[in-house]
């Protein structure tokens, strides 16, 4: 295993947040969405 290389934990760790960050944005957006509609 190189240094250089990124360990897959922390790949892993580093997308499930983003994914969270993302679900998040993106239900509080369908959320004031749905009140126009």
């Amino acid at each position: 295993m190189r240094a250089n290389q990124i360990p897959l934990f922390l790949l892993y760790s580093l997308g499930s947040f983003f994914l969270c960050i993302l679900a998040a944005a993106l239900g509080s957006w369908l959320g004031s969405l749905s009140r126009y509609f």
